[in-house]
């Protein structure tokens, strides 16, 4: 009989302890406010006032924990202690908490989590790098580019093609461009965290869709990437509303840091929209960045390979690509037969046409390759570009200037949300790439005091790449605006079109001409007619320098034709300032005209 009443007697100790313990945590937690702390909503990726949008399984212990921050930091005091199995759940909630409590949680249950701990081994990481994939303009969904980290293991020689990426991106396999983008911009897709090997992303980004990676190493310690990753653990299976210009890879990926550093308050830099390069920015000037390193696409190893390889070895790459069975009948040594097989297997991988004769020329340019052996000379080495993402200018831009406009005074306001113009230095951007949305450029007269629309565009996309060597791009417009004319008359168009793009200078110049059609609207007098243009333009970039200038005849369908002439000329005074002087014109059939100039000061 004395046994089973000691170990009653045992139990009820024990419990009461635990009991006593928990009371005193809670107790503690309620007095200090520990539940309004930015660490522990940090955590819970709730905001300021409390509310959470994650779900998924698991992720709140409270059935209303995802807004009220002080019932789930209960919930998990409570379940900490009862349920113990579920700190293995919760490694950085568990680790914030005993840091906050300190001894009131000593005799917390130890508890063995052999899940968790084989996956930290697994991954053993020693460094975390914050990776920019550059845009992909073709694609609606990217041409903002995307960022995700990289979990570095503590093995010095290791390969980083061998590191695990954590990324987050809407769950969806929705591959039209519009669809993709309506949900997007509305929340209608989940966003979710994925793990994967690093070279899964560096296929699909850098090989498939050529797209440049900016590999930036972060300056963190140990105990800060110990929060970051333990975290991570935390997301699994857990999803948010995605976002296209909110809550995105760049901002989710802000929040992690926040998690690894909590004083830095990343997310809340960016409360209105996130846009990538812009976080990447942030990052380098908040000199979290050890290390840049740079790994060029396909494509663009390609085009330095194109634009400096000997002449016979071009000669071999078009007999290859017309018959890849040829023999080396130009009797190239051992180095040039490998950089032609070499590269016009690249050439047919960026063209992808695919079908069963594609396949079959790919397989035996593989197999030629092969039989040669590995490198026999050193391939020159990779020149990255001047300036990377990190060190270009802000996306959103504010204009102050002054100017005339056919005559007439006028103060000059312009805005522009994102991204890139044609008039902007174009140094960390992909040359030729310009993304507009929501921007405008307006005047007031200083005699009439009237305003009018310089320019105002709802969309604005140019993508100008380039031909090359074996290569033959389309470069596109799309643009929908609204501007005034001198008469008091406003139009509106919608038009876009295709064409090509040449580069000189070792591509510090692109000239561009394009056919496009559309619709132009003369607004004043309700009079909506299709038409033709046909733009012509030039940009150069040297130094701090950069200009551009294009002309574009535009005719209706009642023949109703006109010219509009625009120049411009920016000097970088700053990462995020520029001085910019601009010339415009328009010349009418029925001779009219007008002409505007304005010097400006541009704040990124």
């Amino acid at each position: 009989m004395k046994q089973p009443l000691v170990l009653l007697l045992l139990f009820y100790w024990f419990s009461t302890g635990v009991f006593a313990s928990e009371m005193a945590a809670l107790d503690f937690a309620h007095i200090h406010q520990l539940a309004t702390e930015h660490d522990w909503l940090d955590l819970l990726h709730a905001d300021h006032e409390g509310h959470s949008e994650a779900q998924g399984p698991g992720f709140f212990v409270a059935t209303d924990g995802n807004n009220h921050p002080e019932h789930e930091l209960d919930a998990d005091i409570s379940v900490f202690y009862k349920r113990p199995t579920l700190q293995c759940r919760f490694p950085a909630r568990l680790s914030w908490l005993k840091d906050q409590l300190g001894s009131l949680v000593e005799d917390l249950p130890v508890v063995r989590c052999p899940e968790y701990e084989q996956w930290r081994r697994v991954l053993n990481v020693h460094a975390i790098t914050l990776v920019f994939a550059s845009d992909y303009i073709n694609n609606p969904s990217s041409m903002f580019g995307h960022t995700f980290l990289r979990l570095d293991p503590t093995n010095p020689v290791h390969d980083p093609l061998l590191s695990y990426a954590v990324s987050y991106a809407a769950a969806t396999r929705e591959s039209n461009g519009l669809v993709f983008a309506v949900k997007g911009l509305t929340g209608g897709y989940p966003g979710e965290y994925s793990l994967m090997p690093y070279y899964r992303k560096v296929n699909e980004y850098s090989n498939m869709e050529q797209r440049d990676l900016w590999e930036y190493t972060l300056d963190l310690k140990p105990a800060e990437i110990n929060r970051m990753v333990s975290h991570i653990w935390e997301l699994q299976d857990v999803h948010f509303p995605y976002y296209f210009f909110s809550d995105n890879c760049a901002w989710e990926l802000l929040k992690l840091l926040d998690i690894a550093r909590p004083d830095l308050h990343a997310s809340q830099a960016f409360r209105v929209y996130t846009i990538p390069a812009d976080t990447v920015r942030w990052v380098f000037a908040h000199k979290l960045v050890a290390r840049v390193q740079f790994r060029p696409s396909i494509q663009t190893d390609l085009l330095n390979d194109l634009n400096t390889m000997p002449s016979d070895v071009a000669q071999r790459i078009q007999t290859l690509l017309i018959n890849s069975e040829t023999s080396n009948t130009d009797h190239l040594d051992k180095f040039k037969e490998q950089m032609a097989l070499q590269d016009t297997y690249r050439l047919l991988l960026i063209k992808k046409p695919g079908g069963t004769a594609w396949h079959q020329q790919a397989l035996e340019l593989l197999k030629k390759r092969a039989l040669l052996g590995p490198e026999s000379s050193a391939n020159e080495p990779f020149i990255a570009p001047a300036t990377d993402p990190a060190k270009g200018h802000g996306s959103a831009d504010l204009v102050l200037g002054a100017g005339s406009w056919n005559g007439h005074g006028d103060l000059v306001f312009g805005l522009r949300p994102a991204y890139q113009g044609p008039d902007d230095d174009q140094h960390g951007y992909r040359p030729g790439a310009m993304i507009q949305f929501l921007s405008g450029q307006f005047a007031l007269e200083t005699q009439s005091y009237r305003w009018h629309i310089e320019d105002a565009s709802l969309i604005r996309i140019n993508s100008y790449t380039p031909w090359a060597p074996f290569l033959r791009p389309i470069s596109w417009s799309l643009q929908a605006h609204v501007f005034d004319q001198p008469d008091n008359q406003r139009w509106a168009s919608v038009h876009g079109g295709a064409g090509a793009t040449w580069s000189g200078w070792n591509g510090t110049l692109l000239s561009h001409a394009l056919v496009e059609g559309g619709f132009w609207w003369n607004v004043s007098q309700h009079k909506i007619e299709p038409g033709i243009s046909i733009p012509l333009g030039i940009g150069a970039e040297w130094g701090q320098w950069h200009t551009d200038s294009e002309i574009r005849a535009v005719c209706a369908t009642n023949f109703d034709c006109w010219l509009e002439e625009h120049a411009s000329l920016n000097r970088q005074i700053h990462q995020n300032r520029a001085v910019r002087f601009s010339i415009g014109a328009m010349q009418w059939q029925k001779n009219m005209s007008w002409q505007a100039s304005v010097m400006a000061i541009q704040y990124y």
